[in-house]
Parts: structure tokens; sequence; C-alpha cells
């Protein structure tokens, strides 16, 4: 997510050295989805921020979140834990497919992998808050999945690979979970954040953020974007350089955390 901090940056995709070419998995010109690893090879449209098919694809995520919290709210508990679990093998099976995108087309690098970006970790937490319907993880998911996939989803950075590419698919569906789980948990389950989970999420996020900065130092990575501003075009572009906009992108962030927090905190104070 280059327009903030849960996505894996570069359209997924590694920077190759000069004169070495991605291997191609394979080509699809027929129109169905294509899952060659060289942008030079795919013979789909170019992603195009909020074109056609980035907004069709916000609208079936909104579609889907709404379409399952009126269909399954008065479900039975036995349907609910059904798809609840469906929902949580879902998180796993795109993730490990991604993974095995990357392998096999040459491009898995231990630098832009492992699972440390926000949306990363929420996919692995989000599989087991659902699983599990635990409390403790839906007060840290209820914050940082939810912002972290709005802002991917807005500010998609899967590079040229738009519609039918897998990779524009995959990052939909995945963000699409990941927002959803949170959300799940809230309107189908019944949860909401329990008492302290506010600051609770602003000082996960901040020992996320250092963690991921030491890993950062030890691999040459940028996991989170605290070392360094992405590579791609971003809206941290605008603000210092590191560290300077490291600052600016708390306040934002817990900002956002706020705004989450707040129907909760006018729904106690009137009763």
């Amino acid at each position: 997510m280059v327009g903030a901090f849960g996505d894996r940056g570069r359209g997924g995709l590694p920077s190759p050295a000069i004169g070495t070419p991605h291997r191609v998995v394979r080509t699809n010109p027929g129109g169905s989805v294509q899952f060659v690893a060289d942008a030079s090879s795919f013979e789909g449209g170019e992603f195009e921020l909020f074109g056609e098919p980035h907004l069709i694809a916000l609208t079936l995520v909104v579609l889907a979140q709404v379409l399952l919290a009126k269909t399954m709210k008065d479900a039975s508990p036995v349907a609910r834990g059904r798809v609840r679990v469906g929902l949580a093998a879902g998180l796993v099976a795109q993730e490990v497919s991604y993974h095995a995108w990357r392998l096999a087309t040459g491009t898995w690098t231990a630098r832009e992998m492992v699972p440390l970006h926000l949306c990363s970790v929420a996919v692995w937490f989000g599989a087991a808050m659902l699983a599990l319907r635990n409390q403790t993880l839906y007060d840290h998911l209820y914050y940082v999945a939810t912002f972290g996939a709005t802002i991917a989803l807005l500010t998609p950075d899967i590079g040229r690979f738009g519609f039918p590419h897998y990779r524009f698919f995959q990052f939909f569906v995945s963000h699409g979970l990941v927002l959803g789980a949170p959300w799940w948990m809230t309107f189908v389950e019944g949860f909401r954040p329990s008492r302290g989970s506010l600051l609770r999420a602003m000082a996960g996020t901040v020992v996320h953020g250092a963690g991921a900065y030491l890993v950062n130092r030890r691999l040459g990575s940028n996991y989170m974007f605290v070392s360094r501003k992405p590579a791609t075009s971003s809206v941290l572009d605008k603000l210092p350089d590191w560290p300077g906009y490291l600052p600016y992108v708390a306040a934002a962030v817990f900002a956002a955390y706020g705004a989450l927090a707040l129907p909760w905190a006018l729904k106690d104070a009137q009763g």
C-alpha cells in the first residue's frame, strides 16, 4: 500500500536487475486471467487509479460487505460459523496463492514478502480472529485492518497489472477480506472495541513500526515504509524526507484510529 502502510509495494514485484528479465509463467491472450510476471508481456490494460476496473472492484468490495452483513446477521449460529470459518480460510488461501505465484515466477524475496506490512500482518491475524472469535485480535484489527485496507483499496500499488491480471484479482480479494474480517465481527457477531483498545492499537502500531525498522536495517527492506519513502510515487512525496515524514504519518494514522473510535465513544456517552 503505497498510499499508506499496508501493502507490499511496487505492485508486489521487485525491481529486476538490468538485463535480467522476469520468468514468464503463462500468457493468455484470450482475455482470461493472466499470470505473467513480466509487465511487458502482460496483454491486459494497465492499471489506472479510479479507472473503470478499479471503481468496479471497489463497488464489489463494498457490496460484498453489505450483503454479508445483511444476510448473515440473523442467520443461525451454525450458518454464521461456517461462513466465518470460510472467510478465514479465504484469507489464508489467497495469501498462500500470492506467495506461490511469487515463488513460481522467481520474484519472491525476503526484502518484500515477509509479512510485516500492516495488511500482510492483518491477513494472518484476521484469519485467527475469525476462526477463534478472539476479542484481543479484534480490538487491534478493528483499527489497523480498517485503516490499512481502506487506504490500500483506494490507492492500490499493483504496478502495471490491471484487469485481467492475477495480481489485480488477488489484491482486491485480499484487501476486501482484510477489511471484511473486523467488520464481520462488528456487524454480524456483535463485537465492539473494548475499553482501552484505541490506545493499545496505537501502541501496537508503534511497536510494529519499530520492529519493522530493525528488520529493514538487517535486510535492506522497507517494510511499513519506516526506513525511506516508497520507490514509486505516493502521498509521502509531499512530506519532508526521512525521518521527517514519520511524525506526519503517525499523526495521520492515529487520527484515523481516533475517528474509528468516535462512534463508540458517542454511543457510550449517550448511555
